[in-house]
């Protein structure tokens, strides 16, 4: 029970929850993300139902927002970053303006679309940039 995905599956065991999982949880997880999680969510950790539910919307909520991709180019001595945007799309200065792909291979496969545009040139050079958030940040 070292993870999340390991609380889940444990818990899904369970006919009780204990206060030793919810002990772990929060060891896991930290105090501050799991106050936040209870004030959210004032009635959980009554059933192993309740706890699994808000655990694996906990999990989700990680494995959607930790981990994505931009696609950068080197430009002149500095990385700019594509946009994404429908309307007017452009390569950018900061990362801040720039679209962000849920997975390496969508990030690709936007990088190979565009190669073969004669009037994108700067799409040769584009590769696929990984960037990490922490959650709740």
């Amino acid at each position: 029970m070292n993870t999340i995905e390991g609380i889940i599956e444990d818990v899904g065991k369970s006919d009780l929850v204990s206060n030793k999982v919810i002990d772990e949880i929060i060891e896991i997880i930290g105090q501050e993300k799991w106050q936040r999680i209870n004030d959210e969510k004032s009635d959980i950790c009554t059933t192993p139902g309740e706890l699994l539910i808000t655990l694996k919307e906990l999990a989700d909520l990680e494995n959607s927002l930790t981990t994505g991709y931009l696609i950068a180019i080197n430009a002149q001595e500095k990385q700019k970053f594509w946009s994404g945007c429908k309307v007017g799309s452009d390569w950018v200065d900061s990362f801040f303006a720039a679209k962000i792909y849920k997975s390496k291979d969508n990030a690709i496969r936007t990088i190979v679309s565009h190669k073969g545009r004669p009037d994108w040139k700067m799409w040769q050079d584009a590769f696929p940039l990984p960037v990490y958030f922490k959650v709740g940040y």
